[in-house]
C-alpha cells in the first residue's frame, strides 16, 4: 500500500496551485498594462479581469480542483509532486465526492484558523479534517517526483513577482497615464468643501415641510 503523504508536500502542491490561479491573474494584468497608454484604453480590459476576479475565479478553481481530481488524483501541483487524492478503497474519487471534498471538507478544515489543514501533522494516517469529513487519503504515487515540483514552484513563484514587479515598473514609466490616475483620483476623492464652496442647507422655516 502506498505510503501516505505529509504536510509539507502537500503544502507544495497546494503552492504550486494557487501560483497557477495568480498566473491568471498576473500575465493579464502585465499584458494589460503594457499595451495600454492612457486610462481609456485601461476601463474595459480593467473592467473584464475584474469581474473573472470576482464572479468566475472560485467556480473554475474548483471545477479545476474537481474535475483533475477525479482524472488524476489531483491538480497539477499534486501531480507534479507524486502524490495523488484517494478513496477509502484507494480508489479515484468519483464527481461528487470530490465535489464534497473541495467545498465541504474544505470549508470545515478551515474553520478555527485552518487548523484542520495543520491536523495533518499529527494525525496518524496525515489526514486533514477534509479528509476525515469526505472519508480520503492523499498517497504517494511516483515518490520521486517532489524534486520536479519543487524546480516547478520555483519557476512559478518567480514568473508571477517578475510579472508583477515589471507591470508596476510600465505604471511608474508611463507618465501621461500616472497623471490620469492621480487626476481621477483627485476627482472622486475631493471633499464638497474644498474651494471654499459649503454643503447644502436647510433653512429652519423650511423644515416643517420636510417628511
Amino acid at each position: 500500500m502506498n505510503r501516505a503523504a505529509g504536510f509539507w508536500i502537500r503544502l507544495q502542491a497546494h503552492i504550486i496551485d494557487s501560483a497557477l490561479i495568480v498566473l491568471t491573474l498576473t500575465a493579464p494584468t502585465w499584458f494589460i498594462v503594457n499595451r495600454s497608454g492612457s486610462l481609456e484604453d485601461l476601463i474595459l480590459p480593467v473592467g473584464i479581469l475584474l469581474y473573472y476576479m470576482v464572479f468566475t475565479i472560485s467556480p473554475l478553481v474548483i471545477l479545476y480542483r474537481v474535475i483533475l481530481t477525479v482524472k488524476f488524483g489531483g491538480g497539477v501541483g499534486k501531480l507534479v509532486s507524486g502524490i495523488k487524492v484517494v478513496g477509502k478503497d484507494r480508489k479515484l474519487l468519483r464527481f461528487w465526492p470530490a465535489m464534497f471534498r473541495y467545498i465541504v471538507g474544505y470549508f470545515v478544515s478551515s474553520l478555527l484558523y485552518g487548523v484542520g489543514f495543520l491536523w495533518i501533522v499529527r494525525n496518524p494516517n496525515k489526514q486533514g479534517w477534509h479528509d476525515q469529513v469526505s472519508g480520503t487519503y492523499v498517497i504517494h504515487d511516483k515518490p520521486k517526483r517532489w524534486i520536479i515540483g519543487s524546480a516547478l514552484l520555483i519557476i512559478l513563484l518567480f514568473v508571477n513577482s517578475f510579472l508583477a514587479s515589471n507591470a508596476v515598473q510600465s505604471i511608474k514609466e508611463n507618465q501621461a497615464l500616472v497623471n490620469q490616475i492621480q487626476t481621477l483620483l483627485k476627482e472622486t476623492t475631493g471633499s464638497p468643501l474644498e474651494n471654499d464652496q459649503t454643503p447644502a442647507t436647510i433653512d429652519p422655516q423650511e423644515a416643517r415641510y420636510i417628511i
